[in-house]
């Protein structure tokens, strides 16, 4: 099976570089390489440059495209729609494979005809979660994760998506086997090409694309409820720079907008998803005032912007709730 590589890149360098060398060092060769340049800085013709005869010696094929909006989400579309393999792979430009990654997530494609997404597992998760076991803060921090439902947590061989948008992984210790999943990261998720002729991201998220990966993936096992895979035998490692990120104001409130559209347009509104949902709102006020105190003591002031993003989300509900992010997205610098 060929596979296409579409990596959207914004102003990481070193990174995409490392990530590059990463996939020379693959087993199962890429068919392409594309990489969607998002950047306001000139770099990504310089690295092709410096990488094309590496590649082109083990039959790569290494080019990139200009992405005049900065958006994940559109970068991702479009790569796709470039793309000529039979599997979609993304990639972030700051995650690292292991050397049989690629090689594993084809045997999956190979063996269940039905598999329309595949991703493996991030050797960061192993280390949150043996870090949770050994401290006694990082234990309670599990423990409030879980009861509002914020974010991602552990579960016995489950990857699902919760109302929240939360979403779940296997527990490292005894994740063994594959698992049928809810979600697929796209920070190296690999996807069949049949799939984009039905789905697509949303080209309303913008800059990051907040949780634009939920929305995409959820999607289609809402349609394929077998569809998507995580296996333990492809791993990686996602970096998690700070390179590149948006200023965490900005951050709060796409987190809170983007969130609420995903939950109006992909879960049914009933009582209990309602509920969930609203529980877990309530918890990521907590969450974000906790970790400015703890974290960036010097941005208090953001505390104020924390208790009064969900006022906004209220504010603007109408819009939100008929697909209207313009109110929002115009606020981006």
């Amino acid at each position: 099976m060929k596979i296409s590589v579409v990596i959207p890149t914004y102003n990481r360098e070193e990174h995409l570089n490392n990530c590059l060398d990463s996939l020379l060092l693959q087993k199962k060769k890429p068919f392409e390489i594309l990489i969607v340049d998002n950047s306001d800085v000139q770099y990504v013709k310089k690295i092709i440059n410096n990488f094309e005869n590496k590649f082109k010696e083990q039959d790569i094929h290494i080019f990139s495209i200009i992405n005049p909006i900065n958006s994940g989400a559109i970068a991702r579309n479009l790569g796709a729609s470039k793309a000529k393999g039979d599997l979609i792979a993304f990639l972030d430009d700051d995650v690292l494979l292991d050397t049989n990654y690629y090689e594993e997530i084809e045997k999956i494609f190979i063996e269940y005809p039905n598999a329309l997404g595949v991703h493996g597992y991030n050797k960061l998760t192993n280390r949150a979660y043996e870090e949770m076991k050994k401290s006694i803060l990082y234990s309670l921090l599990e423990k409030f994760v879980k009861f509002f439902k914020i974010s991602s947590y552990y579960e016995e061989s489950k990857s699902r998506v919760l109302p929240s948008l939360c979403v779940t992984n296997p527990i490292p210790t005894t994740f063994n086997n594959i698992v049928q999943s809810e979600w697929v990261s796209t920070c190296a998720g690999v996807f069949s090409k049949k799939v984009f002729s039905k789905f697509q991201f949303d080209n309303q998220f913008m800059k990051y694309s907040w949780n634009e990966y939920i929305d995409f993936s959820y999607s289609i096992f809402n349609e394929y409820k077998k569809s998507l895979f995580v296996i333990p035998q492809a791993k990686y490692i996602d970096v998690a720079t700070q390179d590149g990120r948006m200023p965490l104001r900005e951050l709060i409130y796409m987190s809170e907008v983007y969130d609420m559209y995903i939950f109006l347009k992909r879960f049914k509104m009933n009582y209990k998803n309602i509920s969930i949902y609203a529980w877990s709102m309530f918890g990521r006020v907590i969450y974000n005032i906790l970790r400015i105190l703890l974290r960036y003591p010097k941005k208090i002031n953001l505390i104020l912007d924390c208790l009064y993003v969900p006022i906004y989300v209220m504010i603007h509900f109408s819009k939100i709730k008929r697909g209207n992010l313009d109110f929002f997205n115009k606020t981006l610098k």
